[in-house]
């Protein structure tokens, strides 16, 4: 797992740096060494490297523009052709940055000032490459002036785009755009990743994004502490196990799913899906009884039964029993009979309760319910349920998706998983996590159904918030695959994805000694 930084944490870990003998000049020449070294054997490696290419850098007047002036240096020592546009006047380029500038010119590089309308001279073509080195972490207002003039410059442009750190105007803390921000097809960042990079709009303007190291200990991050944590691939393998040779359906765990009504029994089906191929040993779902005569026989490994009209006590306790986890939600319907299910669960299920689709709205229209919701809960928004679970709009969650998840896992006091470009998970007492796998591909109704299913699966084995990060990350990655295989952004269909699922296992769980 990377670790995530906010923008006083990053603040505090160059402080930290230089407190303990890393002078700040040394980080920003491995800043710009490591930001040219991804450039000439990863990004660039397709087209022979750095050597012969023209990079127009784009600077600043902070630390950000002494960290391209830096890279300048770097790439020409590389055999490139670079080309430093200043987008302030020199002289009032101080401190570090300034430094970078002498040791620039000392080796016979110029600079150009952007003017009034800025331009790169003669026009660029797709061969060259441009370097955003405008503005870094510490922004905390609307880009303007030539600044934003020089990002629109970047964003313009018609070859490969970079960006060192993060895109200039791209709010560090939040990834909320300040006035202006450009689309880059790759992020240079430093040190660690930033919770701005993680969001909707960082995942949009940043591209890909590849971490640089600056050579400083990663014992640092205990001092300063983290915002998160980003949560891969090779993270899986770790929290999964085996079953062995001698085991059994009960063994492998009873998942209960409440879910489906008339003209939503794909949801629940989905959901059930989800469920088996994740690997539950048994599954039943109990339905709308309108609902039920649709269900039969849809999936045949699937045990399917009727809701009773009221739910009294024995009857739900008869429900309840030998079930390991409880899935509620998906096409269930909101109000009256959803809310009876969750009031039943909340007082006397004390296994783990995925809570998605329509019991998360029935959740938000009761506050007595949100009150009283288990630490063995998992909740599953997207930015509008969460929306209505916090009085707020869809933009205003997506415009601080790490606060947002802050203020339901304090609102509930259970783990949350917040999904989006960048899934979010949280709990109490627990680092927030950041989903690194998924794609557009899962921009399609039912895909969350199918991840219900997945993490209530994961809940008979795992705990909740290991049930939930590990549920994300595998559901991503069917995601993942489906585009690196088809090379397509779209068309994969929730049933697809389920079935894609004992495969993913087969290549992340523990291979058999």
């Amino acid at each position: 797992m990377q670790p995530i930084l906010s923008r006083m944490q990053l603040r505090r870990y160059d402080e930290e740096a230089v407190r303990h003998g890393i002078p700040s000049i040394v980080l920003m020449e491995n800043a710009a060494r490591g930001a040219a070294e991804i450039l000439d054997r990863d990004i660039l490696a397709q087209r022979g490297g750095l050597r012969g290419k023209c990079i127009h850098i784009l600077v600043g007047p902070g630390n950000n523009g002494g960290d391209g002036l830096a890279l300048a240096r770097h790439v020409l020592a590389r055999g490139a052709k670079p080309f430093v546009h200043v987008a302030v006047d020199p002289t009032t380029i101080q401190g570090t940055a300034q430094t970078m500038l002498d040791a620039w010119t000392a080796f016979g590089g110029s600079v150009r000032l952007l003017g009034s309308r800025p331009s790169f001279g003669d026009d660029p073509t797709a061969d060259d490459i441009v370097v955003d080195a405008l503005v870094g972490t510490g922004l905390q207002r609307d880009l303007e002036g030539r600044v934003r003039e020089a990002a629109a410059l970047v964003d313009s442009h018609p070859g490969l785009r970079i960006a060192l750190d993060l895109p200039s105007g791209l709010d560090a803390d939040t990834g909320r755009v300040r006035g202006f921000a450009p689309h880059v097809d790759h992020t240079l960042t430093f040190a660690a990743l930033k919770t701005g990079l993680l969001t909707g709009e960082g995942v949009l303007h940043a591209g890909r994004v590849h971490l640089v190291d600056l050579g400083v200990p990663a014992s640092l991050f205990g001092m300063i502490g983290t915002s998160g944590e980003l949560f891969e691939q090779c993270d899986v393998p770790p929290l999964l196990r085996r079953r062995t040779v001698d085991t059994h359906k009960v063994r492998e765990g009873h998942a209960l799913v409440l879910a489906g009504s008339p003209g939503k029994t794909g949801a629940a089906m989905l959901t059930a899906r989800g469920v088996l191929r994740t690997g539950a040993g048994l599954c039943s779902l109990h339905t709308d009884p309108l609902a039920l005569p649709s269900m039969e026989g849809r999936l045949p490994e699937l045990m399917v039964e009727a809701l009773a009209p009221t739910m009294g006590v024995s009857d739900f306790d008869s429900l309840i029993s030998g079930k390991h986890a409880v899935i509620i939600g998906p096409g269930l319907g909101v109000g009256g009979r959803t809310g009876e299910l969750l009031e039943h669960l909340f007082a006397r299920y004390a296994a783990p309760i995925v809570v998605d689709a329509d019991a998360i709205t029935t959740l938000s229209r009761r506050p007595d319910l949100a009150a009283n919701v288990p630490p063995h809960a998992i909740l599953t928004p997207h930015a509008g349920e969460a929306a209505r679970m916090l009085d707020a709009t869809a933009e205003e969650i997506d415009a601080d998706r790490f606060g947002a998840l802050q203020n339901l896992v304090t609102l509930t006091r259970c783990t949350v998983l917040l999904k989006g470009a960048r899934t979010l998970i949280g709990s109490p007492g627990r680092a927030p996590q950041a989903i690194a796998t998924g794609s557009s591909a899962l921009a399609i109704g039912g895909s969350g159904d199918v991840l219900a299913g997945i993490i209530g699966a994961l809940c008979l084995k795992l705990e909740p918030f290991d049930a939930a990060r590990v549920g994300a990350a595998i559901h991503g990655l069917a995601a993942d695959r489906f585009t690196a295989e088809t090379g397509s952004d779209r068309g994969l269909l929730p049933s697809e994805l389920a079935d894609s699922l004992p495969r993913l296992f087969g290549e992340l769980l523990p291979r058999l000694r």
